[in-house]
């Protein structure tokens, strides 16, 4: 059966000697608070990190000047984010009441930018716009005291140089003297009284109103700012956790959700670089949260006519157009968390399915009608091979299609199989019954598309690829070999390494060689590898050491799955 311990990979984090560094002070990794998608930990997940980046030389706090630029590397065995990226910390002061803009570049990885100020209000960025991927956070008037500034990555693993630039910004224009309203979405109540300079806008999120692609429900206000003019933007409710988001006319996002670690409201400071109509996304940390909220802004002028797209989530600037030459991308995403009984149970398997099915939903891959997702007593054999039939129908010759799976596997001896050499048949285990790989290969004989591809999170996976990649256009990729178990990935919070790996790779991490937009099986494969690598190599299950096993069959590393836009 599926082995239920998770190994949890102990990264020490090393030296980095920040010679060329000024304004930079040593710092200690502490948990001041849950971020949005990037806690800091190393060793276990219960461990804090407690070793961070050295620094050579210290800041001059008063010399009312910028740092300078800081040259940094994220390399294998520094400190990692919860989620598995890695991650730097620098400190950095500034002159007091200076609006400046944090910049962090890299040309080897995809940067991800954390800063969080003395008083304890943090800040993150990805893409400074829909066609820059550098990271940059504003900081509209800068306190007393020491910035604290995480360097890392938008997916696990990547590592390489990095630059840390810092640009002062203008001063902030003076506030509008005269009153002010702010354009809300439909589902949000009439403006309550303005404070001076400002406005409060009193709302509800509700389970009517539109969802982010993570399952938060959102209403959207609007903001014109001119270059230089600072938005301050504080987000309090006692009925969910707030969480915040600015989105700038070209696409660059902010997003903060506690203020400090003792305020879990939600504060953003922004003084832009571009004029023009910000978008303020109030949203929930969790998913389906709802309830009353206010929203305080000062700053800025209401935007004279309502937002053109008042129900459409927050842009992604890293999304998928489609599969290459004109085809669709089909799927069953299977997973089981809660067997019958008790004692069979595992951690996160079932999440693996809908969150691999919303990553794609949210490449804008895959649609909802193209997607059948099976959870716990969802998965039993019934609906899997109903599933099978339906998808046999829809898939068209030029189409992709994929079946995921995370739960248990198992073995059944006296196989007839001439393929079965060890006279073992290899199986998965759904919610009521099972099936065995020769079964899984017949059903994969109904689908007639361009690419299969069968992925299996499960113990003794490996076993299927006889069975099933048997005909050109299939693809398999395993969690383990046929006569090894798969370790739970507690560690990324997943019920298995392949779940997790797959979900980042499928959703643009893979693609890197070349970096040029197109996902190919190749570099799927090689990325699945080399994750493996770095984070499941000792994964000792048993007396044996998990591996990943991927079969192509006849198909081509060059063979192109989809393509970014």
């Amino acid at each position: 059966m599926r082995h239920r311990h998770g190994l949890v990979i102990a990264l020490a984090s090393s030296t980095l000697a920040l010679s060329s560094f000024q304004g930079l002070a040593p710092a200690s990794f502490a948990s001041d608070g849950p971020a949005k998608a990037h806690v800091v930990t190393t060793g276990t997940k219960q461990e804090p990190a407690t070793q961070t980046k050295q620094a050579t030389r210290t800041a001059r706090a008063t010399r009312p000047r910028l740092p300078s630029p800081a040259r940094g590397t994220l390399r294998r065995g520094d400190a990692r984010l919860q989620s598995g990226e890695f991650v730097d910390r620098l400190t950095a002061r500034f002159p007091v009441g200076q609006p400046v803009q944090i910049r962090l570049g890299s040309r080897a990885f995809d940067p991800f930018l954390i800063v969080r100020s003395p008083s304890g209000a943090e800040v993150q960025n990805d893409d400074m716009s829909q066609t820059v991927r550098d990271s940059g956070v504003d900081i509209a008037s800068a306190e007393d005291g020491p910035y604290t500034i995480l360097v890392t990555s938008y997916s696990a693993g990547e590592t390489g140089a990095y630059q840390v630039r810092y640009v002062t910004g203008q001063p902030a224009a003076p506030a509008p003297t005269t009153p002010e309203t702010s354009t809300a979405s439909t589902n949000s109540t009439s403006p309550g009284p303005a404070p001076t300079g400002g406005t409060t806008e009193r709302g509800e999120l509700a389970s009517t109103d539109s969802h982010l692609t993570g399952g938060e429900f959102y209403d959207t206000f609007t903001r014109t700012l001119a270059a230089g003019q600072t938005l301050h933007v504080r987000l309090e409710s006692t009925a969910f956790d707030p969480y915040l988001i600015i989105r700038s006319p070209s696409g660059r996002s902010s997003d903060n959700d506690d203020t400090t670690p003792q305020d879990r409201n939600a504060t953003l400071d922004v003084t832009p670089t571009e004029a023009g109509t910000y978008t303020i996304t109030v949203t929930s940390y969790s998913a389906a949260e709802s309830g009353a909220y206010t929203l305080a802004l000062s700053g800025g002028a209401a935007a004279t006519t309502p937002s053109t797209t008042p129900n459409t989530p927050p842009a992604n600037t890293n999304t998928i157009a489609a599969a290459v030459n004109g085809g669709r991308v089909f799927g069953i995403f299977g997973g089981i968390s809660d067997y019958p009984g008790t004692q069979n149970d595992l951690d996160d398997c079932a999440d693996d399915a809908t969150k691999l099915a919303l990553a794609l939903r949210r490449a804008n891959l895959m649609t909802e009608a193209q997607q059948i997702v099976l959870t716990d007593s969802q998965m039993t054999t019934t609906n899997v091979r109903s599933a099978m039939q339906r998808m046999g129908e829809q898939v068209g010759p030029n189409d992709i299609f994929f079946f995921f799976y995370s739960g248990h596997g198992g073995q059944n001896p006296g196989s007839h199989d001439p393929r079965e050499i060890d006279g073992i048949d290899e199986t998965v285990f759904l919610y009521d019954d099972e099936i065995v790989d020769d079964e899984m290969g017949r059903l994969f004989d109904g689908i007639h598309g361009r690419l299969a591809l069968l992925t299996l999170d499960s113990c003794f996976s490996g076993g299927f690829a006889k069975d099933v990649i048997t005909t050109p256009g299939r693809v398999g990729f395993f969690s383990s070999e046929e006569d090894v178990e798969s370790g739970v990935a507690s560690e990324f919070h997943a019920g298995g390494y392949l779940s997790y790996f797959l979900r980042e790779g499928a959703a643009g991490s893979a693609d890197s060689s070349p970096h040029d937009n197109v996902l190919t099986v190749g570099e799927l494969e090689h990325y699945l590898i080399g994750q493996f690598g770095q984070h499941a190599m000792n994964v000792a299950m048993e007396g044996a050491f998990q591996h990943l096993v991927s079969d192509r069959g006849a198909v081509r590393s060059d063979q192109q799955l989809w393509a970014f836009r």
